[in-house]
């Protein structure tokens, strides 16, 4: 899953607990296991297994709840990200390893633009 804005989404540690947080609430809620994440400043990587529910709905619920706080927070209004979420199935061991690489390997590869 990716969520992306191209504006900051998160200024402050406070910002990033917020959003794991809800992601924590959520994800029991919706019965997804979350195997990887990454919350960068203006986007976000999750690798997320779904048992019976969607993950449409986490997504949803999950990025109104975290624009409202962002909104309230800093003063705002309306949508935080961009688009809806991005997501592809991982099928095989392999491809699971490369998506967990990447997403682990995101901030390091920022480092060195």
């Amino acid at each position: 899953m990716l969520l992306y804005e191209e504006r900051i989404v998160f200024h402050r540690d406070e910002d990033r607990l917020r959003f794991l947080d809800t992601l924590k609430r959520y994800k029991l809620e919706n019965e997804i296991q979350v195997l990887a994440w990454c919350l960068m400043d203006n986007h976000v990587h999750l690798l997320l297994k779904e048992k019976d529910k969607s993950i449409s709905a986490l997504m949803k619920r999950l990025g109104i709840s975290y624009a409202s706080y962002y909104n309230w927070t800093y003063r705002t209004n309306g949508h935080l990200f961009q688009d809806r979420f991005k997501s592809e199935v991982v099928e095989s061991d392999s491809y699971l390893a490369t998506v967990v690489r990447y997403i682990h390997m995101n901030p390091v590869k920022a480092m060195s633009v």
